[in-house]
């Protein structure tokens, strides 16, 4: 008598503490290690982050964390943003061996479903890298459309400035931030100039520039490279680079569908 064959048990589910390892290893996977070294998945304690705010609701704002599993084993992840009412699919990965089998349709309509049964929301939008030509053609397929693009762009920033104690310019948050860097490996920092605030980030040594206004301010680049070190320097901008030598790593397209639409197309 021939043994029979177990079926294949497929589940939808909310991520759980013990998938985050998994969860990892699949980012790590699929994602560009020059474009993951420059996301929070790329920070050396992603994983205690993640258990801590796996399941956290901020005000007016609801995160969806789902898999998929196959007999046991995580091979996909969603990661949705609920604000106000735009939809925003943050991070979306199956595991390289179980792409091109619908898996990746099937959970994303199945957190779209759950988010939609407590709140209403208008568009679902979503970040693709122009490079990445097999997602970008499959979201245009089902009806989303490019709204912008950005650019990022790692920066070779120098300064002749000669920065002295004098000069008025603090970090407002240097301890809270420094705590958060040293024990999750990424984290914001605030910096003040007569009167104004500039914000950096971190993911471990890579510093990023969220205003491109730094790059021309010798006095704040001195500043910069005094209080920190980073070995690599990169933002993401439309287009302004100032004097700097750069390098353009990739384009970010936003892209956008409605609701209704969205339910049409699936």
């Amino acid at each position: 008598m021939l043994k029979e064959e177990l079926p294949i048990m497929n589940i939808i589910r909310e991520a759980e503490n013990n998938d985050i390892s998994r969860i990892i290893e699949i980012m790590t996977q699929q994602i560009n290690n020059t474009i993951l070294e420059k996301t929070i998945y790329g920070a050396k304690g992603i994983d205690k982050y993640l258990i801590d705010n796996l399941n956290k609701k901020e005000e007016y704002q609801e995160k969806i964390n789902m898999v998929y599993e196959i007999d046991g084993l995580v091979v996909g992840y969603v990661e949705l943003l609920l604000e106000s009412e735009n939809l925003f699919i943050n991070y979306i990965v199956i595991d390289k061996r179980y792409t091109g089998k619908g898996i990746g349709k099937e959970l994303l309509n199945s957190a779209i479903d759950k988010c939609s049964l407590n709140r209403k929301f208008k568009y679902i939008f979503i970040d693709v890298f122009n490079k990445n030509i097999r997602a970008k053609e499959w979201y245009k397929k089902i009806g989303f459309k490019e709204v912008s693009r950005t650019k990022w762009i790692e920066i070779n920033i120098q300064s002749n400035y000669k920065f002295t104690d004098y000069d008025n310019i603090k970090i407002t948050n240097y301890e809270k931030a420094k705590k958060q860097h040293d024990e999750l490996g990424f984290a914001i920092y605030f910096i003040e100039d007569n009167k104004k605030i500039y914000k950096i980030g971190f993911i471990n040594e890579i510093l990023k520039l969220y205003d491109y206004s730094i790059i021309d301010n010798d006095k704040l680049i001195a500043f910069i490279k005094r209080e920190f070190n980073y070995k690599k320097v990169w933002g993401a901008f439309n287009n302004y680079l100032g004097k700097c030598e750069s390098n353009l790593i990739d384009e970010l397209i936003r892209m956008r569908i409605s609701y209704r639409d969205y339910l049409k197309y699936t």
